[in-house]
């Protein structure tokens, strides 16, 4: 199998860099923000934060589809579903 490389930056090697933002990722642990009522239409949710979140995920309690109408700013994320749904989102600081 051939050994994948990477160009060569500043810090160091694009692999290298990818690793170290992989090493971080346990360190990481998002903030859950549980049974929160989505609409069809735009719906904010407060995420308390008080920054942008790097990720927000939603999980649906039902078959429901959600999604983000747009990014998430320093007091909300922004989701919308095909219907009426409860959710959990999973904020990524």
């Amino acid at each position: 199998m051939a050994e994948l490389t990477f160009p060569r930056t500043p810090r160091g090697s694009l692999g290298e860099l990818w690793q170290a933002a992989i090493d971080l990722l346990p360190q990481i642990t998002p903030r859950v923000l549980r049974d929160r009522t989505v609409g069809t239409t735009e719906t904010p949710i407060a995420h308390g934060l008080g920054f942008a979140p790097l990720m927000a995920h939603p999980v649906p309690h039902s078959d429901a589809r959600v999604w983000r109408t747009r990014t998430p700013d320093a007091k909300y994320v922004y989701l919308a579903a095909s219907g009426a749904v409860v959710c959990d989102v999973e904020v990524v600081p």
